[in-house]
């Protein structure tokens, strides 16, 4: 009996020291992990808040200490709101908020966030209230179309609400893109879903003569990067491209050297329709001599000597001479393929 009493007490004790080295292991690993939270970038939040999860135990309190004394700290408060979030739905409207004045480098972390633990129905109805409330801010309103690329990613119930607020979004992403360049990765990426929908407003500014070429250039990269995998696209945009713009989608046009030949020879081969009005002869020959002298970038230069010897169709012939002498590097290419191909001469 004396023995089973020490057992006992033996247990006991070794159960209770057991304990005491579990609570002070999940304290110390909740302790460093909120630390870690306090000073990590917003972007490493969501992997942090990961590991925080066995430990919720310990963590939550000290999670709404911060919370409660981080007032004049708001990156530590947001991290705080994000890691709350998953047992405390009460931080959606803060989180809310901080994502609409995000900067892009932490905006995907905190949207992800409320995707995973936020009323993703309620957020994404309030979303649409900030993107077509013409009161609200120009940034906030561009925050909250990117955002509802997530919560409204099937697009159809809300599809007519994309097409009218296209406009907006293709304006503002260009403003913001243009004005801060460092955007421009991380806007992109995250509209590249509803890019069909952005592409109308987009081409517009990139053929508005009255834009500043600052506009006209941004849209033109943006398109270039949307259409990266449609030669068809981006020989169109070329036809109508400036000297800047020109530059830009040309290198995203190479990869797809044959199949954007054989669109543009069908383009300078056009036939004029009957009873056309001389501007609508002044408008083809000018896409025609355009696409000859793309034919020339991509090393099929007879579509450019008959344009440039032509004696039927003077306009063809000028706004070909004028549109080699303006694109980058026109003339030195065009010297170029004089000395290497004097062939293809007629």
């Amino acid at each position: 009996r004396f023995f089973m009493t020490r057992f006992v007490i033996a247990s006991i004790l070794l159960l209770l020291a057991a304990w005491w080295g579990y609570e002070r292991n999940g304290q110390s690993k909740a302790l460093g992990f909120v630390e870690r939270l306090a000073s990590a970038r917003t972007q490493d939040v969501p992997r942090i808040v990961d590991d925080i999860e066995p430990f919720r135990k310990w963590a939550d309190p000290l999670l709404f200490e911060l919370r409660r004394t981080s007032h004049k700290s708001p990156v530590r408060n947001l991290h705080a709101a994000m890691a709350l979030l998953p047992v405390d739905r009460s931080q959606e409207d803060y989180l809310f908020e901080s994502l609409l004045a995000s900067k892009p480098s932490g905006f995907s972390a905190i949207r992800d966030a409320l995707t995973r633990h936020g009323d993703n129905a309620s957020i994404r109805g309030r979303l649409w209230d900030e993107v077509t409330d013409e009161s609200k801010g120009a940034d906030r309103r561009l925050r909250a179309g990117i955002a509802l690329v997530t919560f409204d990613a099937a697009k159809g119930e809300f599809s007519h609400r994309w097409q009218q607020s296209a406009g907006f979004l293709a304006e503002q992403l260009v403003a913001d893109v243009a004005t801060n360049p460092a955007h421009f990765v991380q806007w992109i990426e995250s509209l590249r879903p509803v890019s069909d929908f952005l592409g109308s407003g987009l081409e517009q500014i990139f053929s508005e003569a009255k834009r500043p070429d600052s506009d006209r250039n941004t849209a033109a990269t943006i398109l270039a990067e949307y259409a990266a995998k449609d030669p068809h696209k981006l020989a169109e945009l070329l036809l109508k491209a400036t000297p800047q713009q020109y530059v830009v989608l040309l290198s995203r046009l190479r990869p797809h050297d044959k199949v954007a030949r054989d669109y543009l020879v069908s383009v300078f081969n056009t036939d004029l329709p009957a009873g056309v009005d001389a501007e609508q002869q002044r408008e083809l020959a000018q896409r025609r001599a355009h696409a000859a002298v793309l034919l020339l970038e991509l090393n099929h230069s007879e579509p450019l000597w008959m344009a440039l010897s032509t004696t039927s169709d003077p306009d063809l012939r000028t706004y070909t001479e004028d549109h080699v002498s303006h694109v980058a590097a026109g003339p030195e290419l065009l010297r170029r393929k004089l000395i290497a191909k004097p062939k293809d001469r007629k």
